[in-house]
């Protein structure tokens, strides 16, 4: 097996920079392959070909010479999918034949999207705050075996067969939504109309294409969507995606066996943010949070919202390190810290009198603890831009080590801004 394979995960709630980091090491692969979500992932991309913000492509698809592979885990909506595709060929990137989609990738439809925003409706003020992409709707159906895949644009007899099914299956829970077209297989089958055909030149068995490329020795890159903390199974339930986002999505998302993997970075924010609601032990209210907000950019690149902005988290960070057998970490943002006089970081949670540094992650153990801080020295020198680790200041470095020793992983690589240059190799 090639275990010169790279694998890039989300340590924290998402938005810890993984588009950035994706296209770096995309420079020397052959495949880059995303295993799990859906466009309510935002990546965002700056390098010499301009800013591209990806939500369903795989991030490696800006580098013209990498093949990039939409696995099973996934879930697809085409019109998403083929409006993200003009949107980067308008800026000069060329997709023909390096753009495949599995044959078992599900397709988000017009009903997914109603029936999420039916459902969120229901609930004001305890919803989980989705992206309201259809993306947990489409992963039901999924589970509930009559969801509607890419594989099933390629006969026209079939689809009209799958879509006729799946609109009795699901005709009383459409009903309540008020729309009639949701209800008519006539329409659904035309909003596949204008995708059907570039779908099919598309479709690929991945897991194969995978192992025929593991055989050559070629390099692949597996590239993984939003957090580990919004894992299905593993994360703060029930404030989280329906996707498993940790390791175990690779090789479920993608049919490939474990040992593939190669070195697992872990991307982390040098500070921590969630979109939506649930809780958030290290949240900080007031004036610094609002600075870290807009030092960082932190809003939405799915849809716009001010993301909540708080410490560094590092006992659930630890975990979710763990889970997924991390071999080294990337610390993003770093220079969003420049010029605080303090930085606190979370080192564990405390609930009934005992501390835990390898906390639970359920919301409802989460949402009853109370953040342990270990105060740090700040620093005055920017580190914007630097990409000698040795030019970054004393107490940045020493940040870092403190970082390491308390997640119990090194810190391979530090990003200290949006451009591609703006990375530090520490080992």
């Amino acid at each position: 097996m090639n275990y010169g394979n790279i694998t890039i995960l989300g340590l924290q709630w998402g938005d810890e920079g993984k588009g950035k980091v994706v296209d770096y090491f995309t420079e020397g692969v052959d495949i880059v392959a995303r295993f799990g979500g859906g466009a309510n992932a935002g990546h965002t991309v700056v390098n010499d070909r301009g800013k591209f913000i990806l939500h369903l492509l795989p991030s490696g698809i800006i580098n013209p010479d990498v093949k990039c592979f939409m696995g099973g885990g996934m879930v697809v909506d085409p019109v998403g999918l083929f409006e993200e595709l003009d949107d980067i060929e308008a800026k000069g990137i060329n997709c023909d034949n390096r753009l495949y989609i599995d044959y078992n990738t599900h397709l988000v439809l017009p009903q997914h999207k109603g029936i999420e925003k039916y459902s969120e409706g229901l609930v004001k003020g305890k919803s989980i705050d989705t992206t309201m992409r259809g993306i947990g709707p489409t992963y039901a159906d999924k589970a509930n075996r009559i969801g509607i895949t890419a594989g099933d644009l390629a006969n026209d007899e079939r689809l009209a067969d799958k879509v006729n099914l799946y609109i009795r299956k699901k005709k009383a829970r459409l009903a309540v939504l008020g729309d009639e077209s949701l209800l008519d297989p006539n329409k659904l089958i035309g909003f596949f109309t204008p995708y059907k055909e570039q779908i099919r030149n598309m479709l690929i068995d991945v897991t194969s294409e995978l192992k025929s490329a593991i055989d050559q020795n070629m390099k692949i890159l597996f590239e993984g969507s939003q957090g580990s903390l919004l894992d299905l199974g593993l994360g703060n339930y029930p404030f989280v995606t329906s996707s498993n986002t940790t390791i175990g999505g690779l090789f479920t998302g993608l049919g490939v066996p474990p040992g593939v993997q190669g070195e697992v970075l872990g991307v982390v924010k040098a500070y921590t943010t969630r979109v939506g609601n649930g809780p958030f032990p290290s949240e900080i209210s007031g004036e610094t949070g609002e600075k870290l907000r807009e030092k960082g950019g932190e809003y939405g690149a799915t849809t716009g919202r001010p993301r909540r902005c708080g410490w560094l988290d590092t006992a659930i960070v630890k975990r979710t390190a763990f889970m997924s057998g991390v071999t080294g970490l990337v610390l993003t943002k770093l220079d969003v810290l420049d010029g605080l006089d303090e930085i606190d970081v979370c080192v564990g949670h405390s609930r009934d009198g005992k501390l835990y540094d390898f906390p639970p992650l359920s919301g409802d153990f989460m949402s009853g603890v109370e953040p342990v801080y270990e105060t740090l020295p700040g620093w005055q020198n920017p580190t914007a831009d630097i990409s000698d680790y040795k030019k970054l200041p004393e107490p940045a470095k020493r940040y870092i080590d403190f970082i390491e020793y308390q997640i119990e992983k090194p810190v391979k690589y530090i990003s200290t801004g949006s451009r591609r240059s703006a990375f530090a190799k520490k080992s």
